[in-house]
């Protein structure tokens, strides 16, 4: 939570795309639930301070790097695999904890939360208007070539689509239920810590 000199409070809550911006099949029911639980809370916050001087939103991001995530997917691929998974991804990487504190810094110093009261903002690097990214087969993936030739046809043809068998899809190791491995823990793990210091910055008094 957040506030400034002109007595308006900001209370901005991390969510995740998978909680209600997108469906992932593969993933635990109660762990999107637990996501979709905090739009929720957003959005009733919102609506219970729609005449006050307090915003109420909540920042999603995609799949980042965090313990979390490594823990949960990652740590049970194989190399090959794991560089297949995160080429896939949007823009093909995970966002970074520092971007999410970043846009979160932003909204909190800037003064857009007025206009985003009630707003579940996608930070998901587009990952959520195209779920299918982490189900879709690994051979969908353009190579850095066949995309080169795709923005320039006078250098080829557009590749045709991939081949593979019908109706193959690839899918995510079954994921475990979630124990937070002993690394994991607020104090180490990169989004928490950025977070941390995003929250100690803003508790610095203001000239």
């Amino acid at each position: 939570m957040t506030s400034n000199a002109n007595s308006r409070s900001s209370v901005i809550f991390l969510g995740s795309v998978g909680g209600g911006t997108a469906v992932f099949p593969e993933y635990l029911p109660a762990d999107l639930m637990s996501k979709a639980a905090v739009g929720y809370l957003t959005r009733h916050l919102a609506a219970a301070h729609s005449h006050s001087p307090v915003d109420v939103l909540c920042v999603s991001p995609g799949a980042t790097r965090t313990s979390m995530f490594e823990a949960s997917t990652l740590n049970a691929m194989g190399p090959e695999e794991k560089q297949r998974f995160l080429a896939s991804m949007p823009k093909g990487s995970l966002i970074e904890p520092d971007e999410v504190a970043q846009c979160v810094l932003a909204i909190a110093t800037s003064g857009w939360a007025r206009i985003l009261h009630g707003a579940c903002i996608d930070a998901s690097l587009g990952l959520g208007v195209r779920p299918g990214l982490q189900t879709e087969f690994p051979a969908a993936v353009p190579q850095p070539a066949e995309v080169k030739k795709s923005l320039n046809p006078s250098e080829g043809s557009v590749p045709p689509p991939p081949s593979g068998p019908p109706g193959a899809q690839w899918h995510l190791p079954k994921r475990p239920a979630f124990a937070p491995p002993p690394s994991a823990t607020p104090a180490d793990d990169p989004l928490s810590v950025s977070l941390h210091q995003l929250a100690a910055s803003l508790r610095k008094p203001r000239l």
